[in-house]
Formats: structure tokens, sequence, C-alpha cells
């Protein structure tokens, strides 16, 4: 029986609290859909084909609105498994889902590196039913899209919000560290959703007036 390997992958969501994933599949598909969708997938691809599914590997990319290098350092470490195990590395095309601008230019300039006697393969990006409901990537990507483009949309009206909040703190001599833990503990974020330090609240009001807050 052939083995394989399979790699996922997705964006962080600060505004949702979306910065970690787990190094675990299951858990991982439970934190994300874009994962959970992969996973399935690749596990369903693996069945039908007649492979050993050994190992499926999450990854979280560090940017929320684009693919960088760091995922070549991850798909490395996935690789010398592979090596290791004979196995074929299975991946997700998801630059072909219906809209298709979920690409990763770093990803595919890695597998598209590899000798045509290196073992990756590619899975389209069907349309499935996961627990009952019908999943359609295109459709789910392009909402996220929606979602994430009014977000930053927002993003001077949550700055505002978070003035009107630290300039009276300001004004009664608490230190930034208290501050940012008071915005922390109220859930006011960063404006690009982040939580607070004392470092970035200090350079969040430098950068802002009075103002800025009316």
């Amino acid at each position: 029986m052939v083995d394989a390997v399979g790699f996922c992958w997705t964006f962080p969501v600060p505004e949702q609290g979306f910065i970690k994933l787990s190094p675990r599949i299951n858990q991982a598909a439970k934190q994300s859909l874009t994962i959970r969708y992969q996973y399935e997938v690749i596990r369903r691809h693996a069945e039908k084909e007649g492979y050993r599914l050994i190992r499926v590997v999450p990854f979280l990319e560090v940017e929320p609105d684009h693919g960088t290098r760091y995922i070549v350092g991850e798909l490395k470490k996935v690789w010398r498994t592979c090596k290791d195990k004979d196995a074929i590395l299975l991946l997700v095309d998801l630059s072909e889902a219906s809209g298709g601008w979920r690409g990763h230019t770093h990803l595919r300039a890695w597998a598209k590196g590899r000798t045509s006697k290196e073992k990756v393969e590619w899975i389209s990006p069907d349309q499935i039913v996961i627990d009952g409901q019908f999943f359609d990537p295109g459709t789910h990507f392009r909402a996220w899209r929606k979602r994430r483009e009014e977000w930053i949309a927002d993003k001077a009206k949550r700055a505002k919000k978070v003035l009107r909040r630290a300039l009276p703190l300001c004004k009664e001599e608490y230190s930034y560290s208290k501050i940012a833990d008071i915005l922390n503990d109220e859930d006011l974020s960063t404006p690009q959703g982040k939580k607070w330090t004392k470092s970035n609240l200090a350079k969040f009001l430098k950068d802002r007036t009075a103002d800025d807050a009316t």
C-alpha cells in the first residue's frame, strides 16, 4: 500500500481571535472550516486511491490576507517525513476553487520545484458534503473575503473607539501597561485585531491626537 501525507493551510482571522492553530489535525479541523474542508478532501482522496494516510499537517499563515515564505519552512519539515516514509504529499489546489483567489504563490513555487520522481499530488477542490451540509469552497472564500474587506473598512471607527476609552485614562495618569490591560479586558483590540501591549499602545497614541476621538 502507498503511504501518503497531507498538508492543509489557512489564514489567521485576528478580528475573530483566530490567531493560533492546533498542530493536531483533528483539533485544527474544529478550529477552522477551511482546514476541515482540506482534511476531508485529502482523506477521501486517499481512501479512493487506496493510499494509507499516515499524517495530515495543518499550518496557519502569519499574515491574514496573503501567503508568506514561512510556509516553505513547514513544507520542508513535512517533505522530510515524506522522504523518510517514501510517502506521497497530498495538497488541495485551492486556487482552482470557483473564484480561485486562495492560491499560495510560495506553496506552488515550492511544489513546482520538485522533480518528476518526487511525489507531490494536487487534489481538485471539489464541492463536498460535510456533516450533512453542502460546502462550496469558492462560495466560502468569497464570503470570507467580503467580511474581511468590511472589517478593514471599519478600521478608522475601531481606532476612534479605542481613543475614546484610552485618552481619559491617560489624563488620569494610568500607565500604558495598565491601559493596555483595561482595553484587553474590555475586548477593545487594536484596529488590526490584536491584543494591546505597552509598546503598541504607546505608538498608537503617539500617532494620533485627541482630535481623532471627536
